[in-house]
């Protein structure tokens, strides 16, 4: 069985329809969900109707409590583990290696990472870094980290500002160049990872980014483009920024930012072939906005 936690992150839910895709050939698929409403879980269910038997979705999976993680990884051979949302991201993830390892069962882990950790910046080192170390340590040759780059999801927390006065605001070089990444390709090369597990022949370290650069200014062009009207991209200060975040997001995220927004303003226009490798998708930027052009009227 292939265990993904959790099954409602953005990749987890990809990979899991990937998986679906893949047919029915293959082993079953363990969704890991927090939850523990059944009405809830049904519902995650149900967003995969061709599934059958081939899906199975269990609830009560808390990355804080041990007991939680290990009967749900006893039934699996191979995992994905997506690094949570959390301030204590880094922690949380590291449980989640331990208890795979400590189930006996799984023999093969992919980890959804960052491409962060190349700043070796102590933030993104404690909330990924140490993460990749110890998988590699607990899961020699079994362990494959999907390294992924700016998500194309993060445009949509502009929806807003777009909405209300047309404009995106960020700290981040008008100028400078990034590969965006679509979560589906995050899910997809992982599914293709799970179901490929001899890590030995693939690359144990997988760099996800688009196909393509576009700057902060360029993006703000295509959303209008899109839309018919006019999209500004408004830099703002990076002590404004952390600031904002500190206030309505937490010490931590803030923290997260200041050390890598200088990073991102040199450029993060690495445009890595191994997503199509893996698996021949080229996700655009253009193709992704356009499928989500409701969202912003």
């Amino acid at each position: 069985m292939i265990g993904v936690v959790t099954g409602n992150s953005q990749s987890g839910f990809s990979c899991i329809k990937a998986l679906i895709e893949h047919g029915t050939g293959g082993p079953k698929i363990l969704a890991m969900l927090r939850s523990t409403d059944d009405t809830a879980l049904e519902k995650f269910q149900a967003q995969f109707p061709g599934a059958g038997d081939l899906l199975e979705t269990v609830g009560g999976i808390d990355a804080r409590v041990l007991e939680t993680l290990i009967p749900a990884f006893s039934k699996c051979q191979s995992l994905l583990i997506v690094t949570p949302l959390a301030d204590d991201r880094g922690a949380l993830t590291r449980s989640m290696i331990r208890a795979a390892k400590a189930s006996k069962t799984v023999e093969n882990v992919v980890l959804v990472s960052s491409w962060t950790v190349e700043t070796k910046q102590p933030t993104p080192v404690e909330e990924f870094g140490l993460s990749e170390q110890l998988g590699q340590e607990l899961f020699p040759n079994h362990f494959a980290t999907l390294r992924c780059g700016y998500f194309m999801s993060n445009i949509l927390d502009h929806v807003e500002p777009i909405k209300a006065v047309g404009k995106i605001h960020l700290p981040i070089d008008a100028e400078a160049k990034i590969a965006f990444v679509d979560p589906d390709d995050i899910g997809y090369t992982a599914a293709y990872l799970l179901k490929n597990p001899s890590f030995e022949e693939v690359i144990k370290i997988v760099n996800v980014s688009g196909p393509e650069t576009f700057s902060f200014n360029e993006i703000s062009k295509i959303i209008g483009d899109i839309l018919g009207k006019e999209v500004q991209y408004v830099q703002i200060s990076l002590e404004h920024a952390i600031k904002f975040l500190a206030e309505k997001r937490g010490p931590q995220l803030a923290q997260f930012v200041k050390e890598i927004v200088p990073f991102v303003n040199r450029g993060m226009a690495m445009q890595y072939p191994d997503v199509f490798k893996l698996t021949g998708r080229k996700s655009t930027v253009c193709d992704y906005l356009r499928s989500r052009k409701h969202l912003f009227q």
